[in-house]
Order: C-alpha cells, then structure tokens, then sequence
C-alpha cells in the first residue's frame, strides 16, 4: 500500500532546518560583526582608559557596522555614564509656602 504511514514525514525542508530569509539574515550579521571587530583594534581598546569609554567605541563600531540592533542596548548601557537622568524637581520651601488660611464667618448653620 503506498503513501505514508501515521507519523511519518515525507519531503520537505529537514525539521530545524532555516529557510532562506534567515540564512541570508545570518550571513549579513556575521559579515557585520566581523566588521564591528576590525573597527575595534587592539590598538583603540588601548586607548580606552575606562569601562565607559569602551562601551561609547562598542556602539559606534556596531552602528558603524550597520548592526543598530546591537548598537542600541550597548548605547543603552552607556548612556548613564554621559548623560545625566533628570532628578525630580524639588521645592526649597521658601517663604511663599508659609502662607496661612484664615476662615472668616466660620461654618453655615442647618
């Protein structure tokens, strides 16, 4: 009798197999972290005389690199060192603030 058996597969892609916009996916960040890693020379990382300045040359190689996915998270992670979060805004309780209510007739009657 022919034709497949109950669980039986046939033809096709192999299970775990990529299909070809994922292999060409692969490929470009390969290509581009291998970029990425000959913009950091060891003679740049020499450079670098802190963790902050290393994280500020690993973002721009990865976006110079064209690899912005990558380069977010790592400017993400930078970010702190070079711009400040803004604080909340708090009052100096001045003068101002130290006004009173005063009720003048007091309340209705019922």
């Amino acid at each position: 009798m022919a034709g497949s058996k109950p669980g039986e597969r046939r033809g096709g892609r192999p299970k775990g197999g990529k299909n070809k916009a994922t292999l060409e996916r692969e490929a470009a960040e390969q290509a581009a972290i291998a970029e990425a890693t000959t913009l950091m020379t060891p003679e740049l990382i020499d450079t670098l005389d802190s963790p902050a300045a290393f994280l500020d040359a690993a973002w721009r190689a990865l976006a110079k690199a064209g690899m912005i996915a990558h380069a977010i998270p790592v400017a993400e992670k930078a970010a702190p060192y070079f711009n400040a979060k803004l604080a909340a805004k708090q009052e100096d309780g001045g003068a101002e603030d130290d006004k009173a209510t005063r009720i003048i007739g007091g309340l209705p009657d019922n």
